[in-house]
């Protein structure tokens, strides 16, 4: 769940305004894929038909083969609500009331669930996105919203990814069988995705955290870990930079860690290939 916990990334955003806005003409400027058009969009309580279309563009910026890749049930859209006092990223509580906000900018973004499987064993999942209280700058809303949308997007591609038409039992324990049901396809090389998981997260631990927000896992257990660190890689390769208000400029976000460009890179422009029964 993709959350924005203080002012200091809104004070980021409004800091970096030149950059930012490159990215949200980059993103307005998108044509809406075909694909991007085949995702559903379900329960919508706010009604603002520019931020669908905003989004529908965020999904276009993600190549082909990665949107295939992604099980995603629907998009909703929720009213605008507050993590309470005490609520934590582990442990998240949510109100509709603002007075009973941790602080104003408290503000549970959006969040990717898991849905029950399909008749053809594929899981889907949904994501649901949170419409931004008005006193926010339409600048911090639109780079926020992207970031919040792009970043529960590739969680979708991520688990799609690695528990690709497994049982119920092991899909919701994230405990994969020991064989693969497919192959990522990279390079012209058939990847175990399992293998590539573990490569990453050998190679990630030896830089700091990519965002703020990945930062907040750095120290909990690597099953969670992996998780955040994969979808905020990948959210700052498609966004082209990295939601770090402790980088000197938003842009530098793989300039000390090329390897892992070119890693998500891969992973990102991966075909999956199923296995054969």
């Amino acid at each position: 769940m993709v959350h924005f916990s203080n002012e200091e990334v809104f004070g980021w955003i409004t800091k970096n305004q030149v950059p930012m806005l490159r990215f949200v003409k980059r993103v307005n400027e998108t044509e809406i894929s075909s694909l991007a058009m085949d995702v559903p969009m379900g329960k919508i309580e706010w009604q603002n038909k520019r931020l669908m279309e905003f989004v529908r563009k965020c999904i276009s910026l993600f190549p082909p083969n990665a949107i295939e890749r992604a099980f995603c049930k629907r998009i909703d859209f929720l009213p605008t609500a507050w993590f309470t006092r005490g609520s934590t990223p582990q442990k998240p509580n949510v109100t509709a009331v603002r007075q009973d906000a941790e602080t104003e900018f408290s503000l549970p973004c959006g969040f990717a669930t898991f849905m029950s499987k399909d008749p053809v064993n594929v899981y889907r999942q949904r994501i649901e996105l949170y419409e931004f209280p008005d006193y926010l700058p339409p600048l911090v809303e639109s780079v926020y919203l992207a970031y919040t949308f792009i970043h529960e997007f590739s969680h979708v591609i991520q688990k799609s990814s690695f528990y690709y038409k497994h049982y119920e039992e092991n899909f919701l324990k994230d405990v994969v069988s020991n064989e693969p049901s497919h192959f990522l396809v990279i390079g012209g090389e058939k990847i175990d995705p399992r293998k590539w998981q573990e490569d990453f997260l050998e190679r990630a631990l030896k830089y700091p955290p990519i965002t703020t927000y990945s930062g907040i896992y750095k120290d909990v257990d690597d099953h969670v870990r992996i998780h955040e660190y994969m979808a905020d890689y990948m959210t700052t390769y498609i966004m082209g930079f990295a939601m770090n208000k402790d980088a000197r400029t938003p842009e530098n976000g793989f300039d000390d860690k090329p390897e892992m460009f070119q890693l998500i890179k891969n992973f990102i422009e991966a075909k999956a290939v199923i296995v054969a029964k």
